[in-house]
């Protein structure tokens, strides 16, 4: 568990949660050669809640991998992309990008970093995130606060 730090300027406020996919991928954009199958702006809907409601939302996500084919006929390899989350309830939002690894097992762990907007202007916040064998993962992190 993450404990607040707080240094003389910056706030880190330790955040954790859950995500689940809403809304499935749509699968139109890719491409498969010989064991390699890339994907390209795959765009996915989550529900984020979090213990700081700053941190829970919608999330709008657009993946992108280059995954190959194991032995055993199972997918692997690096992806990345973009993310919004928005938080109507308190008008803020953030944007940012993630990189991780999808693996053979079908789970997948990544990192997201992102800028906070409306009211979340000035705020940053960082994540990672771990997956189970359904379509919810869990994360945690923390939201950078600027001290006044």
């Amino acid at each position: 568990m993450m404990t607040e730090l707080v240094t003389t300027k910056i706030k880190y406020r330790p955040i954790s949660g859950v995500e689940t996919q809403v809304a499935g991928e749509n699968l139109l954009r890719y491409w498969i050669e010989g064991k390699k199958i890339s994907l390209r702006k795959i765009e996915s809907v989550y529900r984020e809640e979090a213990n700081d409601p700053r941190a829970s939302g919608i999330s709008h996500m657009v993946i992108n991998g280059n995954l190959h084919r194991t032995p055993d006929g199972s997918l692997e390899g690096p992806m990345w992309g973009s993310y919004v989350t928005n938080n109507e309830e308190l008008g803020g939002y953030w944007t940012g990008r993630f990189h991780g690894y999808f693996y053979n097992n079908g789970t997948f762990q990544f990192d997201a970093y992102g800028n906070g907007g409306g009211a979340f202007k000035g705020q940053r916040i960082r994540l990672h995130s771990t997956s189970g064998d359904s379509a919810q993962s869990i994360f945690e992190g923390y939201i950078q606060e600027t001290c006044t």
